[in-house]
Formats: C-alpha cells, sequence, structure tokens
C-alpha cells in the first residue's frame, strides 16, 4: 500500500513511462497528479532529503494556463519506506518537442502540428518563437528563487501541446543551492546540451550557475527554430579531425560563432538562421560566444526570452502581411468569376431553352462572396493571438482553431520509396528520407542510388559510421559510382582513416572534385 506523507492512500493506476530511475504510474481516482516510483537501487535518504527540500522550496507560479512545472508537491512512502514522490501531470495530448527539433515533422503526428508549427510559413515560425517564449518562461521561473539550476535542460525533459502549453518534468535531477554552496548535486548532464566549460566547473566541483541552463535553453531554442544543432558540420582544416558535437562545443566550432566559412559542408536546414533578426542572431552569438569560467557571463533568460516575444510581434506583422495578399489574391479570383458570371447570364438570355441549367450556374457563382467573407473570418483568426502577464505567452483556443488541416499524405501514394526518400532528402529531411531508402533497397528499387543517397541522409545526421557502410554498399551495387568514392573518401578523410586511395578511384571514374582533392592532399 502506497502513502503519502500526509498519510493519504494511493492506489497506483495504468504506467505512463519507464526511465532509468523509475517508472512514473496514473493515480486511480486523480486525473491532475501521478506518482514516480524509483527503482529500488536508487532510493535513499539523500534523494528523500532532497526531495523534501524541494517540496518545503517550490518556485512561484508552478502552473498556469500555458505552463506546468512538474515539482514534487509530496513523498511516497510503502510500508514505512520512501519510494518515490507524487507530481501533477503534463498537459494532456503532450508529447516530448523533439520531433520539432527536427527539419520537419513525422507524418504520424496530427495534422495540426503540421500546421501550427509548419516553418515553411509565418504563422508557422510565429508559433515556434511564441513556443519557445513559454519554455524560456519556464525555466525563468524555476531560476528566480535563486536556488535551483536545471543542468539538464533538453527536449527529453518537456512536453509540449500542439497549442504551445509547455511542461517541465523531470524536476528530482536539478541542482540546488544555497549561498554559492551546493546542497545537492545534480545527477547527470547531455554532452549535446552541455556548455563548454563543464569539465572545469565539475573538476574544480564549483556550484553550476545560470549561465549553464542559459547555453542549454540555446541550444534547445535554435533546434525547434532551425530544426537542427547549432553544432552540426563538417569544418575546414584545422578542424576537420572533430567528429562529435561535444568536441566542436569544446572549441565554439558553430557556424553562428565562426561564420559559414569554417565549414566545407553546412547541412541546409541552418539556413533558417538567417530569416531571423539581426538581435536575435546577436543573442545566440553571446550565448554561444567562448566562456572564461567566474569572468564570462552569458546573457540572461529574461533578456533571451524579451528577444524572443519581439521576434514573435515582427513575424506576426508579416502574417497579416501575408494573410491580406491572400485577401488580395481572392478579390481578384472573385472579379474574374463575376465578369464569367455576367458571359453566362449573357448566354442564358440568347438562348432560353438552357436557361434553367445556365441560371444554376449563375446561383452558385454569386454565391462565392461567402465563401470570400469565410476566408477574410480565417485570415483574421489566423493572427489572432493573446499575451499573458509579459513573463508568458498564450496561444489561445481560437488561435489553434483557425487552422485547416490538410491531407498532408495526399498525392505521394502513387510514388516509389526511392522517389519519396529522394524528396525528403532534397527538402533537407534526411532523418525523414532514411526509412523509404532502407524500404527501397529491401525491394530492390534503385539499389545503389538508395545506399548513396541513405549514406548522404546519414552524413549530414553526423552518423559518419553508417554513411561510410552505405557508401560502400553503393559502390559494391554499382563499382562504377564516382560520386560514392568521393564521400566515401571525405568521411574517412573526418574520422581520421586512409582515404587517397578512394579520391584515386574516383578521380579515374572522371569525378572531378576527386581528381582536385587527390592532386592537392594525396601528391
Amino acid at each position: 500500500m502506497y502513502l503519502t506523507a500526509s498519510d493519504k492512500t494511493i492506489t497506483l493506476n495504468s504506467a505512463i513511462s519507464k526511465g532509468g530511475e523509475g517508472e512514473v504510474f496514473n493515480i486511480l481516482g486523480d486525473n491532475k497528479n501521478c506518482v514516480k516510483i524509483y527503482h529500488e537501487r536508487i532510493r535513499s535518504q539523500e534523494k528523500e532529503d532532497k526531495l523534501k527540500y524541494m517540496i518545503l522550496n517550490p518556485p512561484a507560479e508552478l502552473e498556469s494556463d500555458n505552463h506546468k512545472i512538474c515539482w514534487p508537491k509530496e513523498l511516497i512512502y510503502n510500508d514505512g519506506k520512501f519510494v518515490g514522490f507524487l507530481m501533477s501531470k503534463s498537459f494532456d495530448e503532450s508529447l516530448l518537442p523533439y520531433h520539432l527539433c527536427q527539419p520537419v515533422i513525422p507524418n504520424k503526428l496530427k495534422a495540426q502540428w503540421h500546421k501550427t508549427f509548419d516553418r515553411k510559413s509565418f504563422v508557422g515560425i510565429m508559433s515556434r518563437l511564441k513556443l519557445c517564449v513559454n519554455i524560456a518562461a519556464s525555466v525563468n521561473r524555476i531560476h528566480n528563487i535563486n536556488k535551483y539550476i536545471m543542468v539538464d535542460l533538453k527536449p527529453q525533459n518537456l512536453l509540449v501541446t500542439a497549442s504551445g502549453k509547455v511542461s517541465i518534468i523531470d524536476m528530482d535531477s536539478i541542482q540546488i543551492a544555497e549561498n554559492n554552496k551546493i546542497l545537492f548535486k545534480a545527477q547527470v548532464s547531455t554532452p549535446e546540451y552541455t556548455p563548454p566549460e563543464a569539465n572545469e566547473v565539475l573538476l574544480n566541483k564549483t556550484v553550476i550557475s545560470k549561465d549553464w541552463d542559459v547555453f542549454s535553453l540555446g541550444i534547445l531554442v535554435y533546434e525547434i527554430l532551425c530544426g537542427i544543432h547549432p553544432y552540426v558540420g563538417s569544418a575546414n582544416a584545422p578542424n576537420d579531425n572533430l567528429n562529435t558535437i561535444q568536441e566542436k562545443i569544446q572549441v565554439n566550432l558553430t557556424h553562428v560563432i565562426k561564420g559559414q566559412s569554417a565549414f566545407f559542408k553546412l547541412p541546409p536546414p541552418h539556413e533558417m538562421f538567417n530569416n531571423y533578426s539581426v538581435g536575435l542572431k546577436n543573442i545566440f552569438k553571446k550565448i554561444f560566444n567562448p566562456y572564461k569560467l567566474e569572468v564570462s557571463k552569458r546573457p540572461d533568460i529574461n533578456e533571451f526570452g524579451a528577444l524572443l516575444f519581439n521576434e514573435v510581434n515582427v513575424f506576426a506583422e508579416k502574417a497579416k502581411q501575408e494573410a491580406q495578399e491572400i485577401i488580395k489574391q481572392k478579390k481578384i479570383e472573385k472579379k474574374l468569376k463575376e465578369a464569367e458570371a455576367n458571359r453566362n447570364y449573357k448566354k442564358v438570355s440568347d438562348a432560353p431553352e438552357k436557361s434553367k441549367e445556365k441560371n444554376k450556374t449563375l446561383k452558385d457563382l454569386m454565391e462565392y462572396p461567402a465563401l470570400i467573407l469565410s476566408v477574410a473570418v480565417v485570415v483574421i483568426l489566423l493572427y489572432v493571438a493573446y499575451f499573458g502577464d509579459g513573463n508568458s505567452l498564450r496561444i489561445s483556443n481560437t488561435y489553434e482553431k483557425s487552422y485547416n488541416t490538410p491531407d498532408l499524405e495526399k498525392g505521394i501514394e502513387d510514388k516509389s520509396d526511392y522517389e519519396i526518400g529522394l524528396e525528403k532528402y532534397n527538402k533537407g529531411e534526411y532523418y525523414f528520407s532514411i526509412p523509404y531508402f532502407t524500404k527501397a533497397i529491401k525491394s530492390a528499387d534503385n539499389v545503389a542510388l538508395a545506399y548513396y543517397n541513405r549514406g548522404n541522409a546519414y552524413y549530414y545526421l553526423g552518423k559518419k559510421h553508417n554513411a561510410i557502410a552505405d557508401y560502400r554498399s553503393a559502390i559494391g551495387k554499382d563499382p562504377d559510382h564516382g560520386d560514392a568514392y568521393f564521400h566515401l573518401a571525405i568521411t574517412k578523410k573526418e574520422l581520421g582513416q586512409f582515404y587517397c586511395s578512394d579520391l584515386k578511384k574516383a578521380c579515374d571514374l572522371g569525378e572531378k572534385k576527386g581528381c582536385e582533392w587527390y592532386n592537392d592532399q594525396c601528391r
């Protein structure tokens, strides 16, 4: 039997999730809360004491209409022994925002996700900015009590809804400190979201500052806005031997700081960064700039959030202009339809025997202004969004209902798996092209090219060993594939492997770049 610290009986219901530390369960008869039960090896007096501290010292405003900080509320005991804690549940229909950090949203998600967060529209970009404001505001609330640092801020520790509501989870892993003294350490951090000063901080056993979370938030926001990690890219010498994101973070190797000239291959999703204002781009530079412990200072979250908030207004105006252009085009279409209706009316007058049929056509056409009115209403709703107390930004019900939901898969069913994969690859949707290339390989559809392009997709995603395997498979299917030899050589070079023979082969097969590289680097 499970009891809270206040002796209230808790009956576990279905499991919600399972992780390395424990399992989260629904509570029978309680739709607002859930419990985390730790694995037995994780339970300790230190863990219990940490949670007691958190329960007694919560941040202000743990919940609103748009955010939830899933903070411990009560300890849970079984047979008198500490086993876990009770906390608020996340918003209904929440998902990890990992899918929003990719170049495209998976087709398996509901159409509302695609329409709301489409990077190809101003409204979609505005929605992503609003989501980032909500995330920044939630982290800021945690920081404001001056006791807590999240340390492991990443997509897997957040849940979001299609209307932009944010829940922060896994709060029991944070660092707790008072008066520059660590009371409870943070257990883990994820290398791809960890700042360059991390090794020095941990070696010196100093208190982790808010700057750590600002760096992590900067990466998360960049991923949501651009669909790729800011440190992904194939660098020129002398950094061409750096293969992991962690290595690149250590030397501040991102195009945001070094510029595009530092890279010989920069994946296309980074081009989204150019869409944003100078002010927003500059704050990313400040966040990712070289950092010296106890000397440097990153922008605080208030400043970062304010710039994101202002950027929303910039894209709101662009969305308004886009909507006005739609109305303008519809008015032109209306005039053309009216002109056609007048011509039809004249034909009706000249041909009485067909009047009944023609008058029906005219009647249908004259109903078109109602369609124009409905379009205008949708357009007005499209950019109606209202703001909260200044710390958070709401995406209202009106806002989310203003979208139509197209059939996103319509029109692709007649294409082969290889063609669909290539289409996604050419759009920079590398992650989602891979399953289609794999299907093409299994069904013997353009096998050599499928291996080659899947290798390129792996390369852009930083999975270079997978890329090498696919380039070799492409060559096995087509020994005269000069491009495959050339890309195999590039990838092997980046991994510190011998590559000159592959460049020579690419050159022999007529690959011009292979000859240039071979003459420059191997002779």
